[in-house]
């Protein structure tokens, strides 16, 4: 038995609605919509009281101060202070000495540097006097200082004494009178960029440095050694000894 086919269904059209006569109608209707499309002004902004949104008056003080201490006449001098005198006392401030007044340095350059301008007295023999003497020069580096520069190395295993000559101060009046001072010295000598700190005893060379000092070298290598005071040759080949390493 074999299914018949079902007949296409064919839409019918739609009937007209009937128009309708009256208008009455469709007025409300057009009169909503034109309302609608044209724009609406917005309402201004609420206005705010100035007094409501600014800062707050504060109720008490912003900053805070300690309260003021008790404070006391100042007790009167002793009547040994109540004499007028100077502000400051022209003085020495280098070399500082200890409670023996006594000072150690390195060279053989003596600076005496004063606090204030200071000039020195023409009749005066010697402004620095060392004991015992020592041959040096003395200058003025500056209005401030007196330098002596001794010709030789101080010996570092003696002590030395030290005085101040006549020094006067900007108004005239003597600085320090009868300051003395002991101290003691170590060499410091210059020898070929190397600085030593004794006395060469003469006729007895100490090496100072060898170059180069370490490390490996080639077969013709270039050695120097560096003595503390002039020698031989044949003096310096029986002070040295080449050893190779096993």
């Amino acid at each position: 038995m074999s299914a018949r086919p079902l007949a296409p269904v064919r839409p019918q059209p739609c009937a007209p609605r009937p128009r309708s006569t009256s208008r009455r109608g469709s007025l409300p209707l057009v009169v909503a919509i034109a309302m609608a499309c044209q724009g609406i002004e917005p309402s201004p902004p609420p206005t705010r009281d100035a007094t409501t949104v600014g800062r707050p008056e504060p109720t008490t003080d912003a900053l805070h101060f300690p309260p003021t201490p008790d404070r006391r006449d100042r007790a009167p001098l002793p009547r040994a202070l109540q004499a007028a005198a100077p502000d400051a006392t022209v003085g020495i401030v280098a070399p500082e000495l200890d409670g023996a007044r006594h000072f150690e340095f390195s060279g053989q350059t003596i600076r005496i540097r004063f606090n204030e301008k200071v000039r020195v007295d023409g009749t005066s023999p010697a402004a620095l006097a060392v004991t015992p003497a020592v041959p040096g020069t003395f200058d003025r580096p500056d209005d401030y200082t007196l330098r002596f520069v001794a010709e030789r190395p101080f010996d570092p295993t003696k002590t030395y004494g030290l005085a101040l000559g006549r020094v006067l101060d900007q108004r005239g009046h003597e600085v320090q009178p009868g300051w003395t001072a002991t101290f003691r010295a170590d060499p410091e000598i210059s020898i070929g960029g190397k600085i030593i700190s004794y006395v060469p005893t003469p006729g007895r060379p100490l090496v100072v440095a060898i170059s180069p000092d370490a490390g490996e070298v080639g077969r013709r290598a270039k050695l120097s050694v560096l003595f503390d005071q002039p020698i031989a040759p044949d003096q310096a080949a029986s002070l040295l000894e080449m050893v190779a390493d096993p």
